[in-house]
């Protein structure tokens, strides 16, 4: 793991990074474990599903275990049709941690097929203002 650890900070030096975000497979696995332990911040993305909620409790859990300093909540591929102040205020009563955003369902994206970058060619989309503000407050914690 040591070994690890400087690997990650030999790449944020060489790429002169700000931050870097690390993509993980769902559920516990000895990757999951690793990248928790080293995380200043847990960001948890969770689709508002049964099965999501009952992953990620248990991912919380460990995170708090692992005495992770930071932790949010982003929500991923909510329907429109749901109270999405309802929808935040339950997921940070239910794991005790803020909701940075709830991100929208749409098949708006699909259209560009990988072709472009949708936040670029669709900036007032309500998907890509949500991901500048959850991009504005990972910034902001860096101050």
């Amino acid at each position: 793991m040591d070994q690890m650890v400087e690997i990650y900070k030999g790449f944020i030096k060489h790429a002169g990074l700000d931050v870097l975000l690390l993509d993980t497979h769902p559920g516990i696995n000895e990757t999951t474990l690793f990248s928790i332990t080293v995380a200043d911040l847990l960001l948890m993305i969770l689709r508002p599903d049964r099965q999501d909620y009952q992953g990620t409790a248990v991912t919380v859990d460990v995170a708090r275990k692992l005495g992770v300093p930071d932790l949010k909540i982003l929500v991923n591929k909510a329907l429109t049709s749901l109270d999405w102040a309802q929808l935040r205020q339950t997921i940070e009563t239910t794991y005790s941690a803020p909701c940075i955003g709830v991100l929208p369902q749409t098949d708006d994206i699909m259209r560009y097929g990988g072709s472009g970058l949708f936040t670029v060619q669709e900036p007032d989309h309500p998907l890509s203002v949500t991901l500048r503000d959850v991009a504005a407050q990972i910034n902001a914690l860096r101050s």
